[in-house]
């Protein structure tokens, strides 16, 4: 028996490996989606079911509570968009996340202002031009690369 024939059954079995793991993070991924999904589509009931109750001697605290869920629809679709579309390689797994932190931290900006935060307001939007940044850094090295 040759030397060759150990190293042929681990690199075998290495590649067996790596194709079930991928297959799992597949299913996962598919998972997430679909769960992704449904939470997306009873966010949007509510979402609709409280416009149509809203009246407009309504306290201001309900305007803000809608608004909150509207952006928060914007982030799970953000994610959906991440998980679905995202996919092929991992610079664009990475600007996906970086592209997501954004839409969430934009999302705190306009929370922390509906209810008046302004120091948390400005940390987070402290944290939209760092990701920002990181998003172009990313943008601009992905295209001198290529």
């Amino acid at each position: 028996m040759s030397s060759g024939a150990p190293k042929n059954r681990i690199r075998h079995l290495s590649g067996v490996i790596a194709r079930s793991v991928q297959k799992l993070i597949w299913l996962v991924e598919l998972i997430l989606v679909l769960l992704l999904s449904y939470l997306l589509v009873l966010m949007l009931y509510v979402v609709v079911r409280d416009l149509l109750t809203l009246k407009p001697e309504a306290p201001a605290s309900s305007i803000h509570l809608i608004v909150s869920d509207i952006l928060v629809v914007v982030v799970v679709v953000e994610l959906i968009r991440s998980f679905a579309v995202l996919h092929p390689s991992r610079e664009r797994i990475l600007e996906g996340l970086l592209e997501f932190g954004i839409i969430v931290l934009v999302r705190e900006v306009a929370r922390s202002v509906i209810v008046a935060n302004m120091s948390g307001a400005l940390m987070a939007c402290g944290g939209v031009v760092l990701l920002t940044i990181a998003l172009w850094v990313l943008r601009s090295w992905v295209k001198r690369s290529q």
